[in-house]
């Protein structure tokens, strides 16, 4: 897990679903265990997207189950993008 992502992202949730970021377990799935539903998740994704200034494919937001899944994503994306130069995918 990408140590600088991850905290962030878990800030970003915890303020989407007014929970304290110490009660969020990256592993486990948002929608069954926190009560995430689409509209939070969709906010949840915007968010994400502006703080680190990316795009996220929709094929691949459809995959994301667990905050580890949202710091995988972000990771690659990032990752990728250094790589190419470029800031958005």
């Amino acid at each position: 897990m990408n140590s600088e992502i991850a905290p962030v992202i878990r800030n970003i949730f915890s303020r989407v679903q007014k929970l304290s970021p110490e009660d969020v377990s990256f592993d486990v799935d948002l929608f069954a265990v926190y009560g995430l539903d689409s509209l939070k998740a969709a906010k949840l994704l915007s968010h994400v997207e502006v703080e680190f200034d990316i795009l996220l494919p929709d094929d691949d937001i459809r995959t994301l189950h667990t905050l580890n899944d949202v710091v995988a994503l972000v990771d690659r994306i990032k990752k990728r993008s250094q790589q190419e130069g470029i800031c958005h995918v």
